[in-house]
This record gives C-alpha cells, sequence and structure tokens, in this order.
C-alpha cells in the first residue's frame, strides 16, 4: 500500500521519454490498434519489436479509463515480482528474519524509483527478477532448490522472451543461458525437460509474432542499434560502483532526489524535518557500497561453497554489463546495469547476513536507516505532489482518454 501511495504522489509523466512511452498504450487503447512495436530508441529512431509494452500501458486503460490506471497497474505487478523474490530468498534458509528480507526487498530505492514510474525499466525489472531466480535455481550453488527443472526453465524461456520485447540488452542474458543449460544437462534429467523453456519462450514470444509476420524482424532491429563505443573502454570502475549501489540504500539516476546529493540538501533545506534521515540514508548507502565492494573481495565465511560462486557469477555480471558498455552510445541513457539487480541483490543478502550475525547491533542500524528512507520517502511525496497541478501533460492525458484521441497527447509539448 505504502508503494502505490508513494506513486500517486509522483507526476504521470516528466519528460518526453515517458510521454512516448505512455504514448505506446494510449494509441492501443484509443485507436484499438495491435501495438506492433514498443519504446522508441532515441539514438537511431527505431522502436523495439513485440506488443508487450502496449499491452502493459494499454489493457489497464480498458479496465479503468483513468490516467493512472498503467501506474497501479505497474505497481502491482512490480510489488507482486518482488513479493515473490522475498520469498524465495527466505526459502533458502539464510540466518536472516523474513521480515528483514521482505522489508529490505521491498523498499530499496532502485525498485522504488523504477517501479512507480513510467519507465521502461521500470516494466523490465520484473521479467529480469523471474530471470534471475530461475539461473540461481539452475546453476550448482550448492543451495537446496526450490522450485522445479521443469518450473525454472518454463519462467526463464517466458522472461527471456518477454525481456526481448522490452529493452536490448536482453542480449546479455544470452551467455547466462547457455550456462544453464550446461548445468542442467550436467543433471543427466530426461532431455525433454528443455522443451519447457520452449513452452515458456512461446508463451513470452507470443507478442512478438504478429510484428515478425505483419512488419520486421527481431534480428535487422539489433543490427540497426548495434553501436561499438570504445570510449566506453573506461568504464569498468563505474560499472561495479552503479552495480553495488542496485542493493543500497544509494542511488545514481536521474529519475529521483535520491540520486543527487545536492537535490537531497534543497529537499532537506525546504522540509528541515528531513535533514537528519537526508544525512543518515546517504551515510548508510556510502557504507554498503564499501562493504559489498570488500566482500566482494574478501569471503566472509558464511555459506563458504554457494558463497564463493555467487561472487564469481557477480564478477561475470559485472564484464557482462561492460561488455553491454561498449554496445551503447549513451550507458546513462540505457542504464543497461539495471537488468542484473536481482543477482546484485542476492549477493546483498550474503552480506548483509554475515554483518547481522557477526555485529547483532547492527541491526538497529539497519532499523534507524529504514525509518530515515520512509521519513525520505515522504517528504519526497509532498514535494512531489505539489508539481502535479503544475504538469502540462495531465490534462492532455484526460482529455485524450476521454475523446478517444491520442494526438491530444502526441502534439502537446
Amino acid at each position: 500500500m505504502f508503494r502505490l501511495f508513494y506513486s500517486l504522489q509522483q507526476n504521470l509523466i516528466d519528460n518526453e521519454n515517458e510521454k512516448n512511452l505512455y504514448l505506446v498504450g494510449l494509441k492501443f487503447y484509443t485507436t484499438g490498434e495491435w501495438p506492433y512495436y514498443g519504446e522508441i530508441i532515441e539514438s537511431t529512431k527505431s522502436q523495439i519489436s513485440g506488443a508487450l509494452l502496449g499491452l502493459l500501458v494499454g489493457l489497464p486503460l480498458y479496465i479503468l479509463p483513468h490516467p493512472y490506471s498503467p501506474i497501479i497497474f505497474l505497481v502491482l505487478w512490480m510489488t507482486l515480482a518482488l513479493s515473490f523474490f522475498a520469498w524465495y530468498i527466505s526459502k533458502k534458509k539464510f540466518n536472516i528474519k523474513p521480515i528483514f528480507i521482505w522489508v529490505w526487498t521491498l523498499t530499496i530505492p532502485y525498485t522504488m524509483v523504477y517501479g512507480i514510474k513510467l519507465h521502461i525499466w521500470s516494466y523490465a525489472l520484473p521479467y529480469s527478477i523471474f530471470f534471475f531466480i530461475t539461473l540461481i535455481e539452475l546453476l550448482p550453488l550448492k543451495t537446496k532448490p526450490i522450485l522445479s527443472v521443469s518450473w525454472c526453465l518454463t519462467i526463464m524461456g517466458f522472461s527471456l522472451l518477454s525481456l526481448t520485447q522490452l529493452h536490448l540488452s536482453w542480449v546479455l542474458l544470452i551467455p547466462l543461458v547457455i550456462i544453464a543449460f550446461y548445468f542442467v544437462n550436467k543433471k543427466k534429467i530426461k532431455k525433454l525437460k528443455f522443451l519447457f523453456f520452449l513452452l515458456g519462450s512461446l508463451i513470452g514470444g507470443s507478442t512478438l509474432v504478429p510484428t515478425f509476420i505483419m512488419k520486421s524482424g527481431i534480428l535487422t532491429e539489433i543490427g540497426e542499434n548495434l553501436i561499438i563505443n570504445w570510449s566506453n573502454a573506461d568504464k569498468l570502475i563505474d560499472v561495479v560502483i552503479n552495480i553495488f549501489y542496485l542493493p543500497s540504500y544509494e542511488v545514481i539516476t536521474n529519475s529521483s532526489l535520491l540520486g543527487n546529493f545536492s537535490l537531497k540538501i534543497a529537499l532537506a533545506m525546504e522540509h528541515e524535518w528531513v535533514f537528519p534521515a537526508v544525512i543518515i540514508v546517504t551515510l548508510f548507502g556510502w557504507t554498503q557500497v564499501f562493504l559489498y565492494f570488500i566482500c566482494l573481495i574478501f569471503p566472509t565465511g558464511f555459506h563458504r561453497h554457494s558463497w564463493d560462486r555467487i561472487r564469481f557469477l557477480l564478477v561475470g555480471m559485472v564484464l557482462l554489463v561492460w561488455l553491454g558498455y561498449f554496445l551503447n552510445e549513451d550507458v546513462e541513457v540505457h542504464k543497461i546495469h539495471l537488468l542484473f539487480l536481482p543477482l546484485a541483490f542476492y549477493f546483498s543478502i550474503y552480506v548483509n547476513e554475515w554483518i547481522l550475525t557477526t555485529r547483532p547491533w547492527s541491526k538497529y542500524v539497519f532499523y534507524v536507516a529504514f525509518f530515515s528512507l520512509l521519513v525520505f520517502y515522504v517528504a519526497d511525496g509532498i514535494k512531489e505532489k505539489s508539481k502535479i497541478t503544475n504538469n502540462p501533460y495531465q490534462k492532455k492525458i484526460i482529455l485524450a482518454i476521454q475523446n478517444k484521441d491520442y494526438k491530444l497527447l502526441k502534439n502537446s509539448n
């Protein structure tokens, strides 16, 4: 409920990217035309193939023709995915109380930033969560399996083909699928099990089929947007920092006040009562990032077998993101490291378990940080709420829905 309340305090649309994303679903709702393509890729002025984005944004408008219907659905969808992730981690028998895992999962800033706003990663993250849960299950991490191989392969195929319709960074997951297949094959299970991956792929890719039949294929689309950018070769440290920020209380992003310290201070100056919370959350976030880095280099001794393999997997993830930086013209725009948020978060659970177990007093630090974060969310919500009445897009969206004419929003400035 808090996530939904916080989302309704935000502007529905703040910029052209969010406007274009909303238009994909609004056009589907107002015209009834099948949304063959999704998000516009600004660098090449092309669009991602597949109807998934248009359906995710447009179908809620059919259910409830209200400007915030897509946001309400998004919040519920993201909360469902995060709840499944929290349940899954709780079943892994970490020496952490389940309530801590649930609170941590549902409140980390990155899932708040991208789980309540019209951003492509808000829609991609739930599928990324499902993908990495199945990957963790299929790899030999020396932990007790929670899901069957059949279910894992089905969900992996479904989430991968869904992600192909939302963000081009899905290609970075292909090596992970191959590795998962290798270890599944080593289990000497029936080869027919791999048909479950095909089944999941068919379900996830069903909204992609009409585009293949009526329009152009996805391979052409990838070729158009494949850009080798050697200037990003020196971004390795940035990759590590960005990944460690994902499961922390600090955020590097232009989508929220959480991402800019000067804006945090400005918020504290406007609402003095939030100043202590700003300082606490910031210092706590920086400390977390430092500890994640230390624990990546030096093992903690907890769950030693699975811990070493998770560290190795995280290093591989860093290299994959770095590779993705080579293939992107503007990494700040595409933020491909967000694709790996679930794995970074799973890594953070190992670190938090070590901290909470070896230093019992640290739980009180977590309590203070969590309370401070809630205070910050309240202050940020108050500030964002004041902007809604002055938003130029708000009235245009209402008119577009009432008149069943998406162009009223499309032609607005």
